[in-house]
């Protein structure tokens, strides 16, 4: 025949190792509400778990969804070592859980916490079953409890949060006792063989979270007797993790993508738009800053650099154009006044100022004009001079004076009458006081 069949516990599924729970492999104290309950430390080490609460959705189809809580273990967590994670692990629940940080009620949370042996006191008092069955041999040769067996023991697995132990460090503090043969007095912690003491528990569910376990010493340090020391106690070793759904890293980020977390999707949202800042959006900016300098944004650069060249020389042609048609403009009312009267030149520097390019103009047209006005003069003398000679010879020399006279008058007259026609336009820009401001 083959092997022995051990059972159907003996076979594990994935399905039956994520049932799992401490309870069901371990002894561990449900503790009553608001009332207390009485235990003794045992000096043997605790286990340090590091745990992960994901606040879920939960429902199938059809069914109103609601809000469930579930703890996962921190798979890269060391309890020999706390301060620093297992080499080479990752846990993508802490990983999730460092998305929530900083939230009041952060839907996932991690938190730890302590298994201790411990020895209940009221089933101490019971006593043991009088058809109760003895130690199996393994339970004989290691001392640890099995929990398949029905063998008796006092001894309980008391889980205990940071609250709790801050506030049995607080009692051990306290627990001063003077050794009778040294006459000294020594602090002894609460799971001090020889000077330990009992606490006392009470559990309070509708109170804050961190009064929701009231501790206190349950009398003074007491010996632990040999028969207390020889009770079979509980195997809390990491391995009791693997046995309760501890998963690996692969199948922990299969188990979060199943996973309808609360509050979920605002912080995919951040880390989207994270993203996006972190990669499409910085060249978008640059792109942004380029279109805003020059429209033309082509892939050479060389065609860039001439498309933005030809409308500034356009411009400067234009600008040039514009200033040689008003310098042309300046030129012919010049001109104008200029046959007018030589004085008016100085009226007309007045009226408006003018770049320098069109007084260089000015300067040349005023010798011009004056030039072309001596050259006139001396041709109407010679023109006068002839007509006079043929005056002379037709009639007598008095009346060929009168005569030059006469026009001479008249000659001066145009211009006085011209030069009060100029004075009375007034210039471009200035305001001359008119007949009516001479009246006031």
């Amino acid at each position: 025949m083959g092997a022995a069949f051990k059972g159907f516990s003996s076979i594990k599924t994935k399905s039956r190792n994520d049932a799992l729970k401490l309870d069901d492999v371990i002894d561990i104290i449900q503790l009553p509400k608001n009332k207390y309950f009485t235990f003794r430390i045992l000096p043997i080490m605790p286990l340090h778990v590091r745990q992960v609460w994901i606040k879920l959705w939960a429902g199938g189809k059809g069914k109103e969804k609601r809000v469930v809580s579930i703890p996962r273990y921190a798979i890269n967590f060391d309890p020999s070592n706390p301060e620093k994670p297992k080499k080479g692990v990752k846990c993508p629940y802490m990983e999730l859980a460092a998305k929530f940080e900083g939230q009041k009620e952060a839907p996932v949370r991690a938190g730890d916490f302590w298994l201790f042996n411990v020895i209940d006191r009221e089933k101490q008092d019971e006593g043991a079953p009088r058809k109760s069955p003895s130690p199996s041999k393994s339970e004989k040769k290691t001392g640890f409890k099995d929990i398949n067996t029905e063998t008796w023991t006092p001894v309980r697995v008391m889980r205990l949060t940071s609250t709790s132990i801050n506030r049995l460090q607080e009692l051990s503090e306290e627990n001063r006792v003077k050794d009778k043969k040294t006459k000294k007095t020594a602090q002894f912690d609460a799971s001090d063989a020889r000077y330990g003491f009992d606490v006392k528990i009470k559990f309070k569910p509708d109170a804050p979270g961190t009064d929701k376990y009231a501790l206190d010493p349950a009398g003074g340090p007491s010996k632990l007797t040999d028969e207390e020391q020889s009770y079979l106690v509980w195997n809390l070793t990491e391995e009791l993790l693997d046995a309760t759904g501890r998963m690996t890293e692969e199948a922990a980020r299969e188990d979060i993508k199943r996973m309808e977390v609360v509050g979920a999707e605002s912080v995919d949202d951040d880390e989207d738009e994270e993203d996006e800042d972190d990669r499409p959006r910085k060249s978008k900016g640059k792109k942004s800053k380029s279109t805003a300098l020059d429209d033309d944004d082509d892939d050479d650069d060389d065609d860039d650099d001439d498309d933005d060249d030809e409308p500034k020389k356009s411009k400067k042609s234009k600008d040039k154009k514009s200033s040689k048609g008003k310098s042309k403009d300046k030129v012919k009312k010049s001109k104008k006044s200029s046959k007018l009267d030589d004085d008016d030149d100085d009226d007309e520097n007045d009226e408006e100022p003018k770049p320098k390019k069109s007084s260089k103009s000015k300067d040349k047209v005023k010798k011009s004009s004056k030039d072309s006005e001596k050259k006139s003069s001396k041709s109407s003398k010679d023109k006068s001079a002839k007509k006079s000679k043929k005056d002379e010879d037709e009639k007598p020399k008095k009346s060929s004076k009168d005569k030059a006279g006469k026009s001479s008058k008249s000659s001066k007259e145009e211009k006085g009458g011209a030069k009060k026609k100029a004075k009375k336009t007034p210039a471009k820009g200035k305001s001359k006081k008119s007949d009516w401001d001479d009246d006031e």
